[in-house]
């Protein structure tokens, strides 16, 4: 009996290490308007930028689960296409890693650009009149040097430029 005791404490154990899953969708609030540009399409670097800064914006959510570090997340971009991403750190622009194969493209060929939300879910969405047809997101970053170590730099909001 003694020996069934430190099997089922550490069985207790290896399941509360297990990672989480998460789901960050770019066309839905509250992520609605966050990173719309982005897609699988884009380059590594700035999907991995915009996953961080998606996976910090959600942390920064009231009632929320925190995102930690060994999460996944599956992102689906404005666009349609998703991917998944492992959660390194939150600490760096980099610290999303995307999961090689979990790309999926838009099934419907594309997205719409620009905002497409309706709070009655009756179709809406800016259409010709898009004003934000012609913009882009970029991140904003801070970056910090402690004593004469190297700097530590993180992703901390989004600029929309248009």
């Amino acid at each position: 009996m003694k020996k069934r005791i430190p099997a089922l404490a550490l069985l207790l154990i290896s399941i509360v290490v297990v990672a989480a899953t998460f789901t960050i969708d770019t066309t839905k609030l509250p992520y609605l308007g966050h990173r719309t540009g982005t897609s699988i399409h884009n380059e590594p670097a700035a999907r991995m930028a915009d996953m961080r800064s998606l996976a910090g914006f959600h942390n920064n959510i009231p009632g929320v689960k925190q995102i930690v570090k060994g999460d996944i997340i599956t992102y689906k971009w404005s666009d349609g296409s998703s991917e998944k991403g492992l959660v390194d750190s939150l600490l760096r622009s980099d610290g999303v890693q995307l999961i090689p194969g979990s790309e999926t493209s838009s099934s419907s060929g594309g997205g719409g650009g620009g905002f497409t939300y309706d709070p009655y879910e009756g179709g809406g969405g800016f259409g010709e009149d898009d004003p934000f047809a012609m913009c882009f997101t970029e991140p904003r970053t801070a970056c910090i040097r402690v004593g004469g170590g190297p700097w530590e730099c993180t992703v901390v909001g989004t600029n929309i430029v248009c």
